[in-house]
């Protein structure tokens, strides 16, 4: 087996650690684990929340898999137990919000490959099959997020501004945005009636007017939630949600590759080497630095960041 592991923070100085963090014990279990940015920024001892529980999940996992039996466990039951472990060690660490974070894994048995998805990150098979899960929330808030953008454009001779504010608006709302007269009331009705259209066909306007109102620092509220529209399974340490977990077993004899990537990448390469991962990083960078069109984002990139972190494993069996 040929393998390449890459991560990298989204600051470009490296001055921030990534929030991403890569698994790889050969011949047992390959993972990327992208945690989730706290919106509000809060550390405890220099470490995100989302980079703890990142961190937490991908130790479970070594622990957990260090008995090779343990890779024929059920998907819920492997999740539920991370989800124990997360929780045990959440308490008393006085994060402010639910450190949470996704789970893109490879597990070898003897024939075959499981692979487990639980959240955004994703993984690719044979350079032509990827399974990774979408969310609706996410599709939501970065529609607003970008038309914000636009809205605010004209305003900012300084594109760094520009994106802190518009951040600032998508992460922590739009009644916050109005009171600290950032848009104005007619403003945020463009915007929530823009969006309402676009996702109309699932009868949840009051619920969006909800999320946007509040911003993405409510989004923890619909994790695990698997009976809403806008919920999604997440590893927080709150019970976990199967609503939306990939699960699949493939025979080794059928693979030829396997790349696990976090959203940090939004373009996939057509080769599979960690060089075309990177290549087409670049790519999306030159054509959509604000990541407002070909490749929409709740975040873009800035002068000293990426709008991401990013990590991926490429394997080739």
């Amino acid at each position: 087996m040929h393998y390449e592991v890459f991560a990298t923070s989204k600051s470009k100085t490296g001055a921030r650690p990534s929030d991403d963090v890569t698994l790889f014990i050969p011949g047992v279990v390959a993972a990327v684990l992208d945690g989730a940015t706290d919106p509000l920024g809060h550390e405890v001892d220099g470490k995100s929340s989302g980079r703890f529980a990142a961190e937490v999940v991908a130790q479970a996992c070594t622990r957990l898999f260090s008995d090779t039996r343990n890779t024929l466990l059920s998907a819920s039951e492997i999740i539920e137990y991370l989800a124990r472990e997360l929780s045990d060690r959440i308490e008393g660490q006085g994060f402010a919000g639910a450190p949470s974070t996704t789970l893109a894994m490879a597990l070898f048995l003897e024939d075959t490959v499981r692979f487990l998805v639980v959240g955004d990150s994703g993984i690719r098979v044979n350079r032509d099959r990827v399974y990774r899960h979408e969310k609706l929330i996410d599709n939501i808030t970065t529609s607003a997020r970008v038309a914000v953008f636009s809205i605010l454009r004209s305003r900012f001779a300084n594109d760094d501004e520009l994106e802190a504010t518009t951040r600032a608006v998508a992460f922590l709302g739009f009644a916050r945005a109005v009171q600290q007269k950032v848009l104005t009331a007619d403003e945020v009705q463009l915007v929530y009636d823009a969006v309402h259209e676009k996702f109309a066909k699932y009868g949840i306007a009051a619920d969006i007017d909800e999320l946007l109102g509040i911003g993405i620092q409510s989004q923890h509220l619909f994790s695990n939630e698997g009976s809403h529209p806008l919920g999604f399974s997440a590893l927080n340490g709150t019970p976990p949600s199967m609503s939306d977990v990939v699960e699949m077993t493939i025979g080794q004899s059928e693979l030829q590759t396997i790349e696990i990537f976090s959203d940090g990448y939004p373009k996939l390469p057509s080769g599979h080497l960690v060089s075309a991962w990177e290549a087409a990083h670049r790519q999306v960078e030159l054509s959509d630095f604000h990541k407002i069109a070909e490749f929409p984002s709740v975040k873009g990139s800035t002068s000293t960041e990426y709008f991401d972190d990013r990590s991926v494993i490429s394997l080739v069996l």
